[in-house]
């Protein structure tokens, strides 16, 4: 019994342990500091996109912490617990703790920026706010092409205050205009083989060995571990933390060669079956 508690334990942290932040998101992360410390003047708003599971998320997150100092100015407003659709003012006045009345959202639909929200504005002044999935809930195209004009208008002049717009790329389409194609834009590349995606691959491979204590020489199969993930990053790891998890259940060292020909889904059934056998016992 104390073999299966510690082999479920094992299979319970492999989605904690096993995670690494790409060399995208990294460089990612890099030039948007530098846009927006460096460049002068900085772009009023700075686009980050990428295909869901490309690490938008966490190169939003990364941003704030680059940016971040003791004296404040620098705020992120995480996609958690935000109502799907809420206008940009409403959910920067909720952020900031304000409170959003039915007047002014009705002086936004007008397409104007209440005095609430010029007030936070003006006190922000030359602050960072990164905003993550700044579309999540906004459906139309003509609902995205509003909520963008109404970003945009937070950091029009005489307000400083500049945002970064972070969000998959399946939320932005159709939201632009011909102008939001010349503005300052970041995109998250996903995979593709070669010697980046090995040395990537070795330095899971490494992580699986000091954290799960398995041998899994990954490079070896990358042929195969970006074709099953479509060079998409989130996909990728899924599947590896899957043959991880797999290879513990079968209370074996390292990480068997043919899971990586089987499918997400016939892996993960295949986990559940072993998973299932384990706890019966």
């Amino acid at each position: 019994m104390k073999r299966q508690d510690a082999l479920i334990r094992r299979v319970a942290e492999v989605h904690e342990l096993l995670t690494l932040s790409t060399p995208q998101a990294t460089d990612t992360i890099k030039k948007a500091a530098y846009l927006l410390q460096n460049q002068e003047p900085p772009p009023p708003i700075l686009y980050i996109t990428g295909r869901s599971g490309s690490g938008v998320s966490t190169v939003a997150q990364g941003i704030y912490l680059s940016l971040r100092t003791d004296d404040g100015g620098v705020f992120i407003m995480p996609q958690t617990g935000v109502d799907p659709g809420l206008p940009p003012i409403a959910r920067l006045l909720r952020h900031f703790g304000f409170e959003c009345t039915y007047e002014v959202l009705e002086v936004s639909a007008m397409n104007q920026l209440p005095a609430p929200v010029m007030n936070l504005a003006q006190m922000l002044g030359f602050s960072v706010v990164i905003v993550e999935d700044y579309l999540t809930g906004v459906a139309s195209p003509e609902q995205k092409r509003r909520h963008i004009e109404q970003w945009k208008k937070l950091t029009a002049f005489p307000l400083t205050l500049k945002l970064v717009l972070a969000a998959p790329l399946d939320q932005v389409k159709h939201s632009w205009d011909n102008q939001e194609s010349t503005l300052e834009h970041l995109h998250i590349n996903e995979w593709e083989r070669g010697n980046l995606l090995s040395s990537y691959l070795d330095d899971l491979s490494s992580l699986c060995g000091e954290t799960l204590r398995l041998d899994a020489p990954l490079s070896n199969h990358m042929k195969e571990i970006h074709k099953l993930s479509k060079g998409n990053t989130a996909h990728m790891l899924i599947h590896i933390r899957q043959c991880a998890i797999h290879s513990i259940l079968s209370n074996v060292s390292h990480i068997p060669s043919e899971l990586f020909r089987l499918s997400l889904k016939e892996l993960t059934e295949s986990n559940a079956r072993l998973y299932s056998q384990l706890t019966s016992v």
